[in-house]
């Protein structure tokens, strides 16, 4: 879960959570706030709740790979959609285009 608020003092700063079928925890992602996973097992359910209808043309994403962030997903060669592969670094996201 990485802050993308423009302004916040934790401004691109992330957290890690391992989540497990048995310990049943849920996650909770804020607004102005990315969030990614990377499933550690043969298969994995994710089940998304929303705090608005769904609009696919406000959807927006940031490559896992980001050298700004930093983030160890422990992943040599991670399996992607095409979409997912083409998005932009954190770091070559114009500032205008991340929520206040």
């Amino acid at each position: 879960v990485v802050d993308c608020r423009r302004g916040s003092s934790a401004f691109g700063q992330w957290i890690g959570i391992e989540l497990s079928a048995e310990g049943g925890e849920e996650l909770f992602v804020p607004e102005g706030f990315a969030h990614g996973f990377h499933v550690l097992s043969e298969t994995a359910s994710v089940v998304y709740q929303c705090s608005d209808y769904y609009h696919p043309g406000d959807e927006y994403g940031l490559n896992w790979a980001s050298k700004r962030l930093g983030i160890d997903w422990a992943v040599k060669t991670p399996v992607l959609s095409g979409k997912d592969a083409a998005l932009p670094m954190f770091e070559d996201v114009a500032e205008s285009d991340l929520p206040a």
